[in-house]
């Protein structure tokens, strides 16, 4: 009788995480820079894909604002990991940010630059 009772749970809670986990999109990780007044992602992957970051509607905390304030008071690379969603307008890639976490200074993640 135990066995069936936790077979039932089981799905039920990798539902629940799944769900949970595509409400707050994926995770894209690169360097941030401002270009041009906008919020720029820099992908650590072999090709840099660039993300123009915008926040998303209904976001009290404004991520993106806040970074470009921190980016115009800062100098050097700054490394941070973007939670949200791709979007594609126009040939141009963008992300609408949930949040920014583990902003470094100084980091750089790309690894043709560290050749």
């Amino acid at each position: 009788m135990r066995k069936c009772i936790v077979k039932k749970f089981i799905p039920l809670s990798l539902l629940f995480a799944t769900l949970q986990a595509n409400a707050l999109g994926d995770l894209y990780i690169g360097t941030i820079e401002e270009k041009n007044g906008q919020v720029i992602l820099k992908r650590c992957d072999l090709v840099m894909n660039q993300y123009t970051l915008r926040d998303k509607k209904g976001n009290s905390e404004a991520p993106v604002k806040q970074m470009l304030t921190m980016l115009k008071s800062t100098k050097g690379i700054i490394y941070g990991e973007v939670t949200g969603e791709y979007e594609e307008k126009n040939g141009k890639n963008f992300l609408i940010v949930d949040f920014i976490e583990h902003i470094q200074k100084n980091k750089n993640c790309h690894l043709l630059d560290l050749l």
